[in-house]
């Protein structure tokens, strides 16, 4: 029998009763039930006592508050792939204008980078774009945004002019002259190689190569970055072609399996 116990064993037989043993004032304070039992199993009594009430209180326990931390967010995985294309001009800036079409360089930029956009993304690339309606950005915006991104890649969309209307042809420029190693140069050699490669063949026209010039959004972008000059707009034999669905289609093709190729080596 113990002290705050409602159990006890007498005679090897287990009993339990309504109300706990106390010790009270240094008497130990027995429920009635208890001294029936014991003088029905000696047949006589045993105890002389005398018979207190008290009010027996459950005891009650305060649970500490429990700090709850906030659960650490997961990191969030970078995408296997970011790709930053930059529609060149735009805006208060149109660049060069069909002669005949009188369509804007801005324009076709825009309209080839957005296709460009679509074919990577189904390739599992996050595409990023400088621009995606007509507004000017400065030069140093464009290459700030895709610094910002973290990309793999920029591609900087553009189409050409000649006074000759018969010169035609697209050429991929990398710039020597970027502050970033040998290493960013390296990769942006590759990405150019890898476009003029993709768009070689695609329509009637000639490969003028990948080169290095001097430019600023490749010069001062931080990832592999070329600039793409898709065809002379001013060509009179291929002007009214470039604003057409097929040759949209066969420029994108081109530049986005050469991003894709040199991305997957």
């Amino acid at each position: 029998m113990l002290v705050d116990s409602t159990r006890c064993s007498i005679n090897g037989s287990g009993h339990t009763f309504s109300r706990p043993v106390k010790l009270v004032d240094g008497d130990l304070m027995l429920p009635r039930e208890i001294i029936t039992l014991l003088e029905r199993e000696v047949d006589e009594e045993v105890f002389s006592y005398v018979e207190k009430t008290f009010t027996y209180t459950p005891p009650t326990f305060s649970a500490t508050p429990r700090t709850i931390l906030p659960k650490t967010p997961e990191p969030t995985p970078r995408p296997k792939w970011v790709v930053v294309l930059d529609p060149g001009h735009g805006g208060s800036d149109p660049g060069a204008i069909g002669p005949d079409t009188r369509v804007t360089e801005a324009r076709l930029n825009l309209d080839i980078a957005r296709l460009v956009a679509d074919k990577l993304r189904a390739r599992g690339c996050t595409v990023y774009l400088t621009r995606s309606s007509d507004i000017y950005l400065s030069l140093g915006h464009r290459v700030r945004f895709a610094n910002n991104r973290d990309a793999d890649v920029f591609v900087s969309i553009h189409h050409n002019a000649s006074r000759d209307r018969s010169v035609r042809g697209f050429e991929v420029f990398y710039s020597k002259n970027n502050p970033n190693g040998a290493s960013r140069l390296k990769r942006s050699v590759e990405l150019g190689k890898s476009i003029c490669n993709s768009l070689h063949g695609r329509w009637n026209t000639r490969n003028r190569g990948c080169k290095h010039k001097s430019l600023y959004v490749t010069r001062l972008t931080s990832m592999a970055s070329v600039l793409v000059e898709v065809e002379f707009m001013t060509c009179r034999d291929i002007e009214k072609q470039m604003t057409g669905d097929w040759f949209q289609g066969q420029a994108a093709a081109g530049i986005s399996i050469g991003i894709m190729n040199h991305l997957r080596n």
